[in-house]
């Protein structure tokens, strides 16, 4: 079994550290059509 990976390990930046926590656990992010940013909105 794979253990998760350790948010607090390198090579994240200072900034990715910052925003880990409760509210970003588990969320996952649709592969947003960027060169639209209407068409990306609407995929939120």
């Amino acid at each position: 079994m794979r253990e998760a990976a350790d948010p607090w390990a390198a090579p994240a930046s200072t900034d990715a550290k910052r925003s880990w926590g409760p509210l970003t656990e588990g969320v996952t992010v649709p592969d947003l059509d960027l060169g639209d940013r209407a068409r990306a909105l609407e995929q939120l």
